[in-house]
C-alpha cells in the first residue's frame, strides 16, 4: 500500500513539473515569438534593399507572381521564380525583386535578384545553398556574384558562361554551380521582361 501511495505521489509530481515546464515554455515562446519574425523581417527588407537599391520599401506581389508563372515556360528542371516583391520610392515604382530556387550541384540555390524599371539587374544575392564546400559554395563571394557581366546584363540578354560562349566567369571546378546562378539569372530577367512590358509598351504593370 505504501508503495503505490508513493508512486501516486511520484506520478503526480511529475505531471505538475512537466505542466509548469510546458507553461513555461509557452510563455518564453509567446515572448520571443513576435521578435524573432521582427528579426526575420528587418532581415528580408534589408536583402530587398541590397538588391534594388533605388527602392525604399517592398511589398510581395502575388499579382505579379501569377503573371510570371503564366507567361514563363513550365520546362522541367527550370529554375523557379518563388516571390516576387515591387518595390517602390515615394510612391514611384522603381523595379522588382525576385527570389528564385534552382538545382545546383549538390544542392537547391536560392537567390534574390533585383531588377530596376529600366530593366538593368542591379544586384544578385545567394540566400542559401549547400554546394561543395571550397568549390560551389564559392557562388556567393563577391568575387564571383559581382563580376562586369553580371553587373551590366539587363532584360534581353540571356547569360552563359564563358564554356557555353558566354561572358560569366564561372568558379574553376564548380561550372555547375556556376550555371545554375546563371540561370536563375536568366529566369528572373525573363520574369521581370514579362512585367515590365505592357502591351509592347515600356513600363510597370
Amino acid at each position: 500500500m505504501r508503495d503505490l501511495k508513493q508512486m501516486i505521489i511520484t506520478v503526480v509530481v511529475l505531471v505538475v513539473i512537466c505542466s509548469v515546464a510546458a507553461g513555461t515554455l509557452a510563455w518564453v515562446n509567446g515572448l520571443t515569438a513576435p521578435r524573432i519574425e521582427e528579426a526575420k523581417a528587418r532581415a528580408l527588407q534589408a536583402a530587398l534593399g541590397e538588391c534594388l537599391v533605388s527602392a525604399t520599401d517592398f511589398v510581395e506581389d502575388q499579382g505579379a507572381l501569377a503573371r510570371v508563372k503564366a507567361e514563363l515556360d513550365g520546362a522541367k528542371n527550370a529554375p523557379a521564380i518563388d516571390k516576387v516583391y515591387r518595390g517602390t520610392a515615394q510612391g514611384q515604382d522603381q523595379g522588382y525583386v525576385f527570389t528564385v530556387n534552382t538545382s545546383g550541384y549538390a544542392s537547391v540555390i536560392t537567390l534574390m535578384v533585383g531588377i530596376n524599371a529600366d530593366g538593368q539587374m542591379e544586384k544578385v544575392k545567394v540566400l542559401s545553398q549547400a554546394e561543395t564546400p571550397g568549390l560551389g559554395t564559392k557562388i556567393k563571394d563577391e568575387q564571383f556574384i559581382d563580376q562586369s557581366a553580371f553587373r551590366s546584363v539587363r532584360t534581353g540578354v540571356n547569360l552563359a558562361v564563358t564554356k557555353d560562349g558566354g561572358q560569366v566567369q564561372a568558379i574553376a571546378g564548380a561550372t555547375v554551380s556556376s550555371r545554375a546562378v546563371v540561370r536563375a539569372i536568366n529566369q528572373a530577367l525573363t520574369a521581370a521582361n514579362v512585367l515590365l512590358t505592357k502591351q509592347g509598351e515600356g513600363g510597370l504593370e
